[in-house]
């Protein structure tokens, strides 16, 4: 059992995400079907390519939308979205906003 740095455990049953707070399950692999984004996943904080070690609970979602950027460019890119950021604050990573 891996024990996660936000005090969650990726063998628990029920566990949130580090980021969004919605809760997350656990998926049986099931051939051909893509598991929903409320999936468990453990995520490093900062990514691994940066030196990151810490493992932190996510949900698939946030796992996927936050790739290999950093936890600052990932709230950047959060606040960006729902308006409460303007784009000439976020340009350091403008080039790096996913899609």
């Amino acid at each position: 059992m891996v024990v996660l740095t936000n005090g969650g455990q990726l063998g628990s049953r029920k566990s949130f995400c580090f980021y969004c707070g919605r809760t997350v399950q656990h998926w049986k692999n099931v051939p051909f079907v893509d598991p929903p984004k409320d999936t468990r996943t453990a995520d490093h904080v900062t990514p691994k390519h940066m030196g990151g070690t810490k493992l932190v609970t996510s949900c698939l979602g946030c796992n996927r939308d936050k790739k290999d950027l950093s936890l600052d460019e990932f709230r950047l890119i959060r606040a960006f979205r729902s308006g409460l950021v303007k784009l000439p604050e976020y340009k350091f990573a403008a080039e790096r906003l996913p899609a």
